[in-house]
């Protein structure tokens, strides 16, 4: 009887042993999961901004010459254009800290949750 206890015993132990290595494996699993999905959202986001960059930039270049003719001067095109720009330069910095919290809390939310797209959770 004590013998049939003791293989009882072990076999529970082989069993919980397995089973924590199996626990182990799908964390890894998981962990892998995130991260490269965290990648493939970083990459793709980055692709994106550059070409988001091209456009931004082909595109000023047009409506500041659209603008330089329309008003007959090339000069106040650009200007026109700089202005703008200096003045989106010190509204981003008026809002500097929250804008920094959201981009981290976005970042935050998409490695815990894996998902871009949804809602926030109350």
């Amino acid at each position: 009887m004590a013998n049939q206890d003791v293989s009882i015993y072990e076999k529970l132990l082989t069993d919980v042993k397995i089973y924590i290595e199996l626990q182990l494996d799908y964390m890894k699993l998981t962990t892998a999961d995130k991260a490269s999905s965290a990648v493939a959202n970083l990459i793709l986001a980055i692709m994106l901004v550059i070409l988001l960059i091209f456009l931004f930039l082909y595109g000023n270049i047009f409506w500041a010459i659209a603008l330089g003719w329309y008003f007959e001067s090339y000069l106040i095109g650009f200007a026109a254009f700089t202005g703008g720009y200096f003045l989106l330069i010190i509204f981003l910095l008026l809002l500097w800290s929250p804008l920094r919290r959201a981009i981290r809390n976005r970042f935050v939310d998409a490695l815990v949750d894996n998902d871009f797209s949804s809602p926030k959770k109350s």
